[in-house]
């Protein structure tokens, strides 16, 4: 008898799990022609473009789902073929895209929205979301330097020459603990460029439940600020683990 309870359990776990992706409206199918393919190949048509699944939508980790999605696509000279990888937090309203194979060389070319480690917001890319599940409520993170990541992360990514351990960093706003479950911080980054002294203000978000950290210029006395950066975009949440920064 208890033997049966339990795959009784574990079944129950199971179809929690896969009911996941019948909660949520996201067409993995068009997203997939209309806004990954055309960032990686920008002439190629999507309205010529089929995709279909290669592996079909399901719960991948708590709060995210995963399908993996072939599309069929003409490139320059001849037919080609990608498989993409999409994971979609429906809660956060993210997806993040993993290129697993494409026929076509020169897929990471041209890209400029969908970077390895990244979760861009649905809602910039014109997306709208439908779930029924919300993002959990958060405590801010007490040992979260939001200080030091300033200046050990923020600052090189926008100016690779400046040199961390000169710069120093305060507080403008926060750390606050927004409705939608995020932590901010406004942070005033003082550096110096080229023997010149200048001043940054960074806002930097975090999502602690799910480990992403957001960053948005608010202001740079150096115009340079943005030919430099290659992890913190517009609109886009970096794993934290990626950064080696926990």
């Amino acid at each position: 008898m208890r033997k049966i309870l339990v795959l009784i359990a574990i079944f129950l776990v199971c179809m929690s799990f896969g009911s996941a992706y019948a909660e949520t409206d996201f067409d993995f199918l068009t997203f997939a022609k209309e806004k990954v393919l055309t960032d990686y190949h920008p002439t190629a048509k999507p309205e010529n473009a089929t995709a279909e699944y290669k592996v079909e939508p399901a719960a991948k980790d708590a709060g995210v789902i995963s399908a993996t999605v072939t599309v069929f696509y003409s490139g320059w000279v001849r037919k080609h073929q990608a498989d993409y990888e999409i994971d979609v937090m429906p809660a956060e309203g993210l997806v993040k895209v993993n290129v697993l194979e494409d026929t076509n060389g020169m897929n990471k070319l041209s890209n400029k929205i969908f970077k390895p480690n990244s979760w861009v917001e649905l809602a910039s890319l014109g997306v709208t979301i439908e779930t029924t599940e919300a993002p959990a409520k958060v405590e801010a993170p007490k040992d979260f330097d939001f200080l030091g990541f300033a200046t050990k992360q923020v600052l090189p990514d926008f100016h690779p020459t400046a040199k961390p351990e000169e710069a120093t960093a305060e507080y403008d706003k926060g750390p606050d603990v927004n409705d939608n479950g995020t932590v901010s911080a406004r942070v005033r980054i003082r550096y110096t460029s080229l023997k010149t002294k200048q001043d940054m203000l960074a806002l930097i978000e975090v999502r602690p439940g799910a480990g992403l950290v957001k960053v948005t210029i608010v202001r740079d006395s150096d115009v340079l600020n943005l030919t430099g950066n290659k992890i913190f975009r517009e609109n886009t949440w970096v794993e934290l683990s990626s950064l080696d920064w926990e």
